[in-house]
Order: C-alpha cells, then structure tokens, then sequence
C-alpha cells in the first residue's frame, strides 16, 4: 500500500498511460489521500465526505460483466467505516463500458458520465475579443469573493444551493492552499469591476493542468474563455515552463471546441459512474 500525504505523490503501480490520470492525481496530492492497491486506487478526502470527486475509486480499466458486485464490494471495503459517505463513485481512463456490463450499475441507479482530455504544447491566439477584458492574477479576498459568485452562477441545478455553497467554500479553500503551496496560480478576466470570467493553472513535472474554467453566464459568448485561457496558457508555457497543458472538459460542450481552436487536440476520454445521494 502506497499511501500520499499533501503535495506528495506517491509511485502508482496500477498501470495506465493516462494524461488525465496523471493530472488529477496531482490536483488530489494536495487535498486527499491517495492509495495504491495495486489493482486500483482509493482516493480519500475525511473532511469532505460530500466531495464525490474526493472520494472514489480509480480502476484501470472499464467494468466488465459482473464488475458490479466486485466494484460495491471494492467500494464498501474502502468506505463502508464512514456512514458519511452516501454516494459511490468508479472512475477510469480509456474506452467506455460495454452496455451489458454497465447495464447493472445503471439499474441501480449509477450515472454515466464522459469527459474528453485536450493537450497544447503550443496555443494559437484566439479570434478578437471585447477589448475592455482585463486578465490579471485573482490575490485579493475580495477577488475570491467574486471568485465564488461566478462558480455558483455556473453550478447545475441539480445541486441543492446551500449544501453547493459549503462545498464551494471548501473548493476554494483547497485551491488556494495549493496556490500557496506553490502549484500554480487563479486568473480571471474582468470586465469594469465585474469578474466575466475564471479559472486556475496547476503545475507539476512540465505539465500544466487547467482547472474550473468558468464564464459568469452575463458575459458567454463574447471572447472571455478563449481570451483568458490564451493568456493563461502563455503563462504556463513560458514563465512556468511547461511542455504540455492539459484540459478536461464535456466533449458535448461547446468550451470543448474554444479549447481546439486555441489549439488543444483531444487525446483521451475517461468515464465516471456514480451513484449520487439524490434523485
């Protein structure tokens, strides 16, 4: 067992090749703790037990038939000590489920879900934007603050606004304590004294990892993405020195295209099942 403590990677002997994987393990160094198993891997976060994405575990390869029973059982071992827990959560890296094998997960009430990986080592500039965005580095609490508005304005109305805040407040926090562990930095990009838009980069190893890009939904559909991520990614590539950045995003959203026009090129597709505490 290969257990790491903050901004600590541990050596994973679970076999993959994945860009994605590897960026997310970096992200969780700093707030969670990682577990090898060999076999799989537990990603735990005690003090946030509402955090799906902080509490699940990562398997190699997707399920096959009767991996349902296997996978709950996997998941109780891991997690069945804390009653707190009330999802489930299976994440991996590559090729979808098959219908059969998924069909029992899905029966029991699991969600599929499929997010597409993009890679840069070079950006092109973006189309002309409003010339009013100002991009600058977020620092001040009071830029938090806004921080948090745009995020909320951007949450899915599947989740409950109260309970959402708190684990908004918690985000946050998590990423400015990596921010102060040195891992990278926020930006937004400001229209007046209005935030339109936000999002961090993390580093670690040469690669850069972009995190909860966000447009404020007053300002979509007017440059903001595209401006800010093509600063961002400058930064990253210049003065951090990365040799690659990496982007995770919805393949049916249309930010997904912004992101190949700046010159980001899909390079995998992971997949997520979980069950969520609600209806």
């Amino acid at each position: 067992m290969i257990a790491a403590g903050l901004n600590q990677l541990p050596r994973i002997t679970m076999q993959h090749n994945s860009l994605a994987l590897a960026t997310e393990l970096m992200l969780w160094s700093a707030t969670s703790s990682i577990i090898d198993r060999g076999e799989y891997i537990v990603v735990a976060t005690p003090e946030a037990p509402g955090w799906y994405g902080g509490n699940l575990l990562i398997l190699p390869h997707p399920p096959g038939v009767g991996d349902f029973e296997r996978w709950s059982r996997l998941f109780q071992s891991e997690f069945g000590h804390r009653p707190e827990i009330v999802h489930r959560m299976f994440y991996w890296p590559g090729a979808a489920a098959q219908a059969d094998a998924v069909a029992p997960f899905h029966a029991a009430g699991f969600e599929t879900e499929e997010e597409i990986t993009l890679a840069a080592s070079a950006v092109c500039a973006p189309a002309p934007a409003n010339g009013e965005i100002v991009i600058r580095e977020i620092g001040r609490p009071e830029e938090w603050e806004m921080v948090f508005d745009v995020q909320f304005a951007c949450r899915s109305e599947r989740f409950e606004p109260e309970g959402y805040a708190r684990f908004l407040r918690r985000r946050i926090g998590n990423r400015r304590h990596m921010i102060g562990l040195g891992m990278g930095a926020w930006f937004g990009a400001f229209l007046g004294d209005r935030l339109a838009g936000t999002l961090g980069l993390f580093h670690r190893d040469g690669i850069g990892r972009f995190q909860d890009v966000m447009t404020h939904p007053d300002f979509r559909r007017i440059g903001v993405c595209a401006a800010l991520v093509h600063h961002v990614a400058g930064i990253g590539l210049g003065r951090w020195g990365c040799g690659q950045l990496a982007m995770v995003a919805d393949p049916n959203y249309h930010a997904a295209r912004i992101y190949e026009c700046l010159g980001f090129r899909p390079v995998e597709r992971t997949h997520t099942l979980c069950l969520y505490p609600y209806p």
